[in-house]
């Protein structure tokens, strides 16, 4: 099948001259859209102004796009940077603090989709800390580190001065964790205190970004 309009190279809105021709060009998309291409056409079309939007509002509903981003939404750190859900935040996110739309109840919602965006472009970082924190380490002498992200992570190890067991056994050292709570409040979710709590943490910042984009 001859790849769409939307798709041919170029100033992809500077195509079209009538609404007809808006109208007809979404149905060819939609003919062309699959379960399996979807992601690959979103994230050529995020890269054009105004395209993503057009295609997001004015899709016919019979194909399920919507769904399908959410159903694919990334459920660890290593799949969500390079994700269409990803691209798809910061993309809108960016666009709402330049078009905002009213919001019930809030006045200013041009800070609100700010805020928002903020929020989005640091959700990378705070993964990357958040999957890096280390709570048992092996004995060793005192060293301090400071973590690429030290905006919101900064990791202490100090080793436990103790004599071996009989046997030969070191004794394990606790890794001492500071992290941003302003930041992290901002997910709904405190500092981690355990690997289990780490995990729940990722997993929360994860399903936070996934209810932005709904």
């Amino acid at each position: 099948m001859k790849p769409p309009a939307l798709l041919q190279p170029g100033d992809r809105v500077q195509l079209f001259t009538s609404v007809d021709e808006i109208e007809v060009a979404l149905n060819d998309l939609a003919d062309y859209l699959t379960k399996e291409n979807y992601q690959s056409v979103l994230t050529d079309l995020v890269e054009h102004p105004l395209v993503i939007e057009l295609v997001l509002s004015g899709i016919r509903d019979s194909v399920p796009l919507t769904s399908w981003i959410f159903e694919d939404f990334p459920t660890s750190i290593n799949t969500y940077k390079a994700s269409i859900a990803s691209k798809l935040l910061n993309h809108l996110s960016l666009f709402f603090v330049f078009h905002p739309v009213p919001i019930t109840e809030i006045q200013d919602t041009r800070e609100t989709f700010t805020g928002i965006h903020r929020l989005i472009i640091t959700t990378p970082e705070v993964l990357s800390a958040l999957s890096a924190l280390q709570f048992e380490q092996e004995q060793g002498e005192y060293e301090e580190q400071d973590h690429e992200n030290s905006m919101f992570i900064k990791i202490k190890t100090k080793g436990q001065k103790k004599r071996p067991k009989r046997g030969g056994n070191k004794p394990a050292r606790r890794s001492k964790v500071t992290l941003d709570s302003r930041i992290l409040s901002k997910y709904g979710i405190s500092t981690p205190l355990g690997r289990e709590e780490t995990d729940e943490a990722i997993s929360k910042v994860l399903a936070h970004v996934k209810n932005i984009l709904k």
